[in-house]
């Protein structure tokens, strides 16, 4: 058997990686559609406008960064968005090339409905978790997120 670059065999832990790996992603987009879109966004949509409200005001470049998404799609999304009274666009003053972006009234209200979903989810979580569990779960996902990061084969 051959070994990987940090020792590990290559074959190591495939199966239960793969299992819990489609289990949590299944499980994740299963909260997105009972919670998220039915505010009749689309998951794209939320995150766009949770990434805005995070940030208050965001160009179009650090938003496809954010969303790990291309530009052409980003825009696609904020279109829809600015359309439907979301968002709203404008000039930077200090250079008219870059396009600020910002959440409207109505995309303020619903940015905040949503992150509190969001929240409340996650700490209905965290209330499972043994107690002093936490912080090593966090760091367990931390890695994880590494280990794709250097692998990048499609995304992100």
């Amino acid at each position: 058997m051959t070994e990987l670059p940090n020792g590990c065999p290559e074959d190591c832990c495939l199966e239960e990686t793969g299992d819990l790996m489609q289990r949590l992603v299944r499980t994740l987009n299963l909260f997105e559609r009972a919670t998220l879109t039915r505010h009749g966004f689309t998951f794209s949509q939320c995150y766009t406008m949770l990434n805005i409200y995070d940030a208050k005001v965001v160009t179009m470049n650090q938003l496809s960064t954010r969303m790990n998404l291309d530009t052409s799609t980003m825009t696609r999304i904020v279109n829809t968005l600015q359309r439907d009274g979301y968002l709203q666009r404008e000039r930077n003053p200090d250079d008219l090339r870059v396009v600020l972006i910002r959440l409207t009234g109505k995309g303020e209200q619903a940015a905040e409905e949503l992150a509190r979903e969001v929240k409340d989810f996650y700490r209905r979580i965290l209330c499972q978790l043994p107690a002093g569990e936490v912080e090593k779960v966090l760091a367990s996902v931390q890695l994880l997120l590494e280990a794709f990061a250097k692998v990048r084969p499609f995304c992100c």
